[in-house]
């Protein structure tokens, strides 16, 4: 299974437009046995950019209290499950937070998140809504999440079929209140999506 993951993430990689013209051999190349050993070398040192592009690595959770992640202080809720999850967690579990709307569920989710993240030693989140509509408004709260409470490779994606019609996810769309872009041109590259247009693909 792992060997099968790998090699259909190597060949989306390498099939992206950018990796194949960044190795096109001259056209006096013919495919002699030098040729394609002075291709391969040529192709296996520009690979590790486009790897590292990609952002496939580890996220892990850094902020580790309510304040870190967000830039308000928590409510009653908040407050207390901040208070005392972490004693009752030592890896990986369920959480199950039930309160009226506007109650803050989203943030204790979010944070509630992050202690059997760090116990369990999670690469990264997950974030599931049961619309797009709703995944759309949801993604730029994520975002600014991702960006306070994540480090190492917080590359974020958008996964619904139609993500590339949405302007939140789109090059030039808006993130949360700021006027970060997304993308390649992202003045944060650590939270940019870089995974190229195939994870943009409908």
């Amino acid at each position: 299974m792992v060997v099968t993951g790998l090699v259909i993430v190597a060949d989306w990689l390498a099939s992206q437009t950018e990796a194949i013209t960044a190795v096109i051999p001259a056209l006096s190349w013919r495919g002699t046995p030098e040729e394609v050993d002075e291709h391969w070398e040529r192709a296996r040192k520009v690979a590790p950019a486009f790897v590292a592009n990609a952002q496939l690595g580890r996220a892990r959770f850094g902020a580790e209290r309510f304040e870190g992640m967000f830039p308000f202080p928590p409510n009653a809720l908040q407050a207390d499950l901040t208070e005392h999850l972490p004693v009752v967690v030592n890896g990986a579990g369920l959480l199950l937070v039930t309160a009226p709307t506007g109650d803050g569920k989203t943030e204790a989710a979010l944070c509630g998140a992050s202690v059997p993240g760090r116990a369990a030693q999670t690469r990264g989140m997950a974030f599931a809504l049961p619309t797009m509509s709703t995944a759309d408004a949801m993604y730029p709260r994520v975002e600014a999440f991702a960006r306070d409470a994540l480090v190492g490779d917080r590359a974020l994606t958008l996964l619904h079929s139609m993500a590339w019609l949405s302007p939140v996810y789109s090059p030039a769309g808006p993130v949360g209140a700021e006027a970060d872009s997304l993308g390649e041109s992202s003045t944060d590259p650590v939270t940019a999506t870089e995974a190229g247009a195939w994870l943009r693909g409908r």
